[in-house]
C-alpha cells in the first residue's frame, strides 16, 4: 500500500510469543500496522524485530500488563492510538493466564483472581476503551477460544472457568454489536497448538502432536480478514 495512513491497523495482545508473535508476523506479510501488546518489553521488541523482516512499516510495542493495567491505563492506549494511527482495524486477543492443572480446593485465590481478571475482564475493559476507534469503520475484535478447556471439568479450575466466562462475554456483546454497531466479535477456535500453556498443562507432548503456532496463524490472520471484508454475521 503506497499511503501508510490507509494500511488496516490490527492490535494483538499477547503479542510476545506463542499464537500472538505468529499472527503479528503473519498480519505483517499482508500489509496490516501491527500494534504488538504484551507484558515483557523484551520478548515484545523481539517480536517487533521478527515484524519489521515482514514489512516496511514499522510495528509499535505496546508494554500492556493485563494483571495489573488500571482504566486510566487503557484510556491511554485508546488516546495512543488514536494520535499514532488514527485508525483501528481489529483487536486479536492472544493474551492468556494459565498457573497450571489444580485441584480448585488447592487453587489460590490470588491466581484465581488473576487467571479470571487478565483472560476475562482485562480484555473487556481494553475493548470496551477501544471502542470509539473501533467504531470509526468496519471492524474486528477477536477471541481466541479454548474449547477443551471449558468442556473440561477435573482440574481445569479457574482457566477452564475463565475460557467459559470469555466464550458467553462475545457471545452477548457480538448480539449487541451486531444490531447497533460496525464492530463485529467473534470466537476463534484453533486447534491444540504447541505452547507453553499447552505444555504447561500436558508436558509429555511431542511437538509433532500438536499444530504449530505460525501455521495457526496463518488460518486466523485470513479469519480475521475474511469477517472485515464480510462483516454480516
Amino acid at each position: 500500500m503506497n499511503n501508510l495512513n490507509d494500511a488496516p491497523v490490527w492490535l494483538i495482545t499477547g503479542a510476545g510469543s506463542g499464537l500472538g508473535r505468529a499472527t503479528a508476523i503473519q498480519a505483517a506479510s499482508r500489509g496490516v500496522r501491527v500494534v504488538l501488546a504484551g507484558r515483557s518489553r523484551r520478548r515484545l521488541e523481539d517480536a517487533a524485530t521478527a515484524v519489521a523482516d515482514q514489512s516496511a512499516m514499522e510495528p509499535a510495542v505496546l508494554p500492556l500488563n493485563l494483571a495489573g493495567a488500571t482504566m486510566d491505563d487503557y484510556a491511554q492506549v485508546a488516546s495512543m492510538l488514536e494520535e499514532s494511527m488514527g485508525r483501528l482495524d481489529a483487536v486479536i486477543h492472544c493474551a492468556a493466564q494459565f498457573t497450571g492443572l489444580t485441584p480448585l480446593h488447592e487453587l489460590k485465590p490470588e491466581d484465581m483472581a488473576t487467571i479470571l481478571h487478565v483472560n476475562v475482564t482485562a480484555p473487556w475493559l481494553l475493548t470496551r476503551a477501544l471502542l470509539p476507534l473501533l467504531n470509526r469503520r468496519p471492524s474486528t475484535v477477536i477471541w481466541v477460544d479454548d474449547a477443551d478447556a471449558r468442556r473440561s471439568n477435573a482440574f481445569w479450575g479457574a482457566y477452564g472457568l475463565s475460557k467459559a466466562a470469555l466464550h458467553k462475554l462475545q457471545d452477548s456483546w457480538a448480539q449487541e454489536l451486531d444490531a447497533t454497531s460496525t464492530v463485529r466479535m467473534r470466537l476463534f477456535g484453533p486447534p491444540p497448538m504447541f505452547t507453553a500453556l499447552r505444555r504447561l498443562a500436558f508436558p509429555a507432548l511431542e511437538p509433532s502432536d500438536l499444530a504449530a503456532p505460525d501455521q495457526v496463524a496463518d488460518q486466523l490472520a485470513h479469519f480475521v480478514q475474511e469477517t472485515l471484508n464480510n462483516p454480516r454475521p
